[in-house]
């Protein structure tokens, strides 16, 4: 029997930025930031990445066929977002192209007709960035997909921080209902009759149902943190593509440094409106961790200071817990944050 096989290619030669972090990692930070390059559209968030992604390393579809998906998604993706057809235009939310500092200019292709469009494209210098969540150890169908046309963008936080512990926490209740919106992939437990993360191992479950949000905050970080750069490092170098990682709190007092090494790789330039955008979004800044408020969010709503963090989980978290985020922390700052 014949075996099926796929042969997809990418219709486009610009290159594809895609960013990836923890939730209250930074993600928006740097997303904005790289949407202020010249060139580079506003970011987008396409669910069925992330679910390629997982499934494939849950192995329900194999790594030829997930990233033939994803070229096909991309082909058609590049195209539409090149005419406006998909875009965001919610004044309140973070991803609304509205809120792009080159929105002017980009409005302009909405009212361009299928054969402008097409001939447009042809010399366009368009440049896509998609965000992911938490995908980098799964990653593989994005880079083999992409090859060299992949500039892979991955954002690391000090995991001892009050803001993502918090917001981690939010989304492990979320994980384990079956109604949720967020279109992640998770598996169902008959046991317990909830879902639990694709990421948690059959013979991890009884283990993490036990541990309260806070506590699965810390070990869902854990084998992000560890895994991340390792497997990135490892895709890029089998697949030909392009990554820059980059440490969150570095980011905000040295932005600057980032955006030059991504509009290297991308092939585009850091120009007036680039320099603009770093301003309206808060960096650079002395302080990393503060809080900054936007149109949007109040980001600091409902958060301790930042020197009582070790107070705060103190009381959330048993010893055994609070001895992991130290290891986890220590790990971040030495193999990280000293490193990129």
């Amino acid at each position: 029997m014949t075996k099926t096989s796929f042969k997809t290619r990418l219709n486009f030669k610009k290159k594809i930025i895609v960013t990836d972090g923890m939730v209250g990692g930074g993600k928006t930070l740097i997303a904005n930031l790289i949407s202020g390059l010249k060139d580079v559209d506003p970011w987008i968030y396409d669910a069925n990445i992330e679910r390629i992604c997982s499934l494939n390393n849950l192995k329900k579809i194999d790594l030829e066929t997930s990233a033939d998906f994803l070229q096909k998604n991309l082909n058609e993706k590049y195209f539409d977002n090149y005419i406006l057809r998909h875009v965001n235009y919610r004044n309140q939310d973070l991803s609304s192209i509205v809120n792009n500092i080159r929105f002017k200019n980009i409005k302009k292709r909405k009212n361009l007709s299928d054969d402008e469009a097409k001939k447009k494209i042809k010399r366009t210098k368009m440049c896509l960035q998609y965000m992911t969540h938490k995908n980098s150890p799964y990653a593989e169908p994005i880079f083999k997909a992409l090859g060299n046309q992949l500039v892979y963008v991955l954002i690391l936080r000090n995991p001892f921080n009050i803001y993502t512990i918090n917001w981690v926490a939010k989304w492990t209740k979320i994980f384990s209902k079956f109604d949720a919106r967020d279109g992640r992939i998770n598996f169902y437990s008959s046991k317990y009759n909830l879902n639990f993360p694709f990421e948690i191992k059959k013979n991890e479950v009884d283990f993490y149902q036990k541990l309260n949000k806070y506590e699965k905050s810390i070990f869902f970080m854990e084998h992000y943190y560890y895994y991340s750069i390792k497997k990135i490092v490892s895709f890029s170098k089998k697949y030909k593509s392009n990554f820059v990682i980059v440490p969150f709190e570095n980011l905000t007092k040295n932005p600057k440094k980032y955006l030059k090494k991504v509009s290297t790789f991308s092939k585009t330039k850091i120009d007036k409106l680039t320099l603009k955008n770093m301003k309206m979004n808060g960096v650079p800044r002395k302080n990393p961790e503060q809080k900054i408020k936007s149109s949007v969010y109040n980001f600091s709503k409902n958060l301790p200071k930042e020197s009582n963090k070790y107070k705060f989980l103190k009381n959330k978290i048993n010893k055994y817990f609070l001895k992991r985020i130290f290891k986890l922390e220590k790990f971040y700052l030495k193999n990280i944050l000293l490193k990129y």
